[in-house]
């Protein structure tokens, strides 16, 4: 980590740069932001965090009263950073990524119901009660843990491997017709990244509350959520009888990716803020 930090700041006092960015925990140790800031008075410094607060390193947190800025993906952690760093924090969310995952909304589906993700208690609940309720419909789940936690249960045989990434992810979001997103309680309330992916993918979601994003992308306008058992049948229940609507949905969700939601935007906003 010393070697690092010393050539991270032999190469900045070289380049000398506007904005020098660090990314959730990337190992910038305090001391070398001290010195840094003391031989380049007019570089902004920032700290971008995509995570929970539960995530915090111990470096980091050290390491905020000397950022100018923090752009934090959750709104209820603004209050927080402020008070820790006394320095300007801004609720920048995540976003979508075309040039990852950017594929035109299509009609056509090889899976019934698709979940991309690692294994947790509340996810295998999700699939089970999908399972049970909609037991024609063809699954397909990729991720870690799934075989070893689920392989001799009744989803056992929709597990297909230990995960997908990049465009091989996004065409299963693209060609599934139903992605469910279950989004970890840690989150709260705040959208995780497959929230994004899926509809970059132009796939149909369906995603566990949300609550920050629930007044930006809309319930069966650019999405569809799930509030408990009973709401995931209902929604399930509505999309397999609403063909067309599902199309135009896919199309919105799709759409906002592209205009307002990607991360081209989100660092056009974070640099008005600073510069």
């Amino acid at each position: 980590v010393q070697k690092i930090n010393r050539h991270f700041v032999v190469t900045a006092k070289n380049y000398q740069p506007d904005i020098i960015a660090s990314i959730t925990n990337a190992p910038v140790t305090t001391s070398a932001l001290l010195f840094l800031k003391s031989i380049l008075p007019a570089t902004k410094f920032i700290l971008i965090w995509p995570d929970s607060l539960l995530n915090f390193k111990e470096q980091t947190i050290r390491c905020l009263p000397l950022y100018d800025y923090i752009a934090t993906y959750g709104s209820t952690s603004v209050e927080m950073l402020e008070n820790i760093s006394r320095t300007n924090v801004a609720f920048i969310p995540l976003a979508g990524d075309l040039e990852i995952h950017g594929i035109e909304p299509a009609d056509q589906a090889n899976v019934d119901v698709g979940f991309v993700g690692g294994w947790r208690p509340e996810r295998q609940r999700t699939m089970e009660i999908i399972h049970n309720h909609f037991p024609q419909l063809q699954i397909g789940i990729h991720g870690p843990l799934w075989q070893k936690k689920c392989g001799k249960s009744s989803l056992g045989k929709f597990i297909r491997s230990q995960g997908l990434r990049g465009m091989e992810m996004a065409r299963f979001f693209n060609t599934t017709r139903i992605n469910v997103n279950t989004i970890d309680d840690t989150n709260f309330p705040s959208a995780n990244m497959r929230y994004f992916e899926i509809l970059a993918a132009g796939g149909l979601e369906l995603v566990s509350s949300c609550p920050e994003m629930e007044n930006i992308f809309l319930d069966r306008v650019d999405l569809l959520y799930f509030h408990n058992e009973e709401s995931i049948v209902t929604q399930i229940e509505w999309i397999l009888q609403n063909a067309p609507e599902v199309s135009q949905i896919k199309m919105s969700g799709h759409g906002k990716i592209g205009t307002e939601h990607n991360y081209t935007e989100r660092l056009k906003t974070i640099i008005s803020h600073i510069l």
